[in-house]
């Protein structure tokens, strides 16, 4: 092949998975239910379509698919990989999420382990990367067990161990609630440290719902009781890695829903006050009309 030939090639693979990811402000979307079962592919173009640029497949439970990320894992490697070429070519990424509320591995596997298996997963599977949605975690943010410090460790070898595999190229991304955050709040500032031991971790997608108050921009962007965009920021956290989650529909979640068109608004304070604009993370997906609908509220 000619030396211009490779360069091409080489200039490809680099807009495709270099580090210039995402173009604009992340729009994050997690897919659950709501599949098209007779073939999947069609459902992940469709959030594409939708105008999402991190589709986010749920869930991996302690190694076993579920859900849509069982709904990849039935297509051929053929079209996983048709795809994923897809997305590409629209500038999306697609990864997979391992944890979810059902999910206690903690006591079961080492966090390099868990962190492994997942990883290995995605990457067998011809998948962007990796999200790790980790849920039930006591007083204190400890696990089955374990001290603060050890569960902590515990996070922290699992994300670094999917590094390892994914490689530097890949995106990681964590989905904590806001209370994991800060040194008052009952779980002893547990994601900060989680954080400061994985900073290879692309975007922290945090869950602005369930959780106590988050409708306004105050109760967002600058004090949720140590959980707000801000208050992370000031704990050493680059504000171009926080990504505000929030429900797509108002039964998405118990709480914290607000309309795109009100955050929408909310963001662009954020953006004029402190230059915020990583991102939207939504759950969950729908159909087409109702989720482009809302991604389209919040950046028209």
């Amino acid at each position: 092949m000619k030396l211009a030939g490779i360069l091409l090639i080489f200039l490809l693979i680099s807009q495709v998975f270099g580090q210039a990811f995402p173009n604009g402000p992340v729009k994050a979307l997690y897919v659950d239910d709501g599949i098209n079962w007779s073939d999947p592919s069609v459902t992940y173009k469709q959030i594409v379509d939708a105008g999402y640029n991190l589709i986010i497949l749920a869930f991996l439970v302690s190694g076993s698919q579920y859900d849509a990320a069982a709904g990849w894992d039935q297509l051929s490697a053929s079209v996983q990989q048709s795809t994923i070429a897809y997305a590409h070519s629209k500038g999306a990424r697609i990864i997979v999420s391992t944890g979810g509320s059902t999910d206690a591995p903690y006591g079961s596997f080492s966090g390099t382990t868990y962190g492994t298996t997942a990883a290995n997963w995605a990457k067998a599977h011809y998948l962007d990367g990796l999200d790790f949605d980790l849920e039930n975690f006591g007083s204190g943010f400890t696990a089955a067990g374990l001290s603060t410090a050890a569960t902590v460790q515990w996070v922290v070898d699992a994300t670094n161990a999917a590094r390892n595999v994914l490689g530097s190229s890949a995106i990681i991304t964590h989905a904590p609630q806001p209370p994991y955050f800060g040194e008052n709040n009952g779980f002893g500032d547990g994601y900060t440290k989680i954080y400061k031991g994985a900073s290879s971790i692309n975007f922290l997608l945090v869950q602005y719902y369930n959780n106590g108050p988050a409708s306004t921009y105050a109760n967002i962007f600058s004090s949720a009781g140590g959980g707000a965009v801000n208050e992370l920021v000031s704990y050493g956290i680059p504000a171009s890695k926080i990504v505000v989650g929030k429900p797509v529909l108002s039964g998405d979640a118990g709480g914290g829903y607000v309309s795109g068109a009100t955050l929408s608004s909310i963001f662009k304070q954020a953006q004029s006050q402190t230059g915020w604009n990583t991102g939207v993370m939504g759950w969950q997906w729908h159909d087409s009309n109702t989720n482009s609908q809302w991604i389209k509220s919040i950046y028209a």
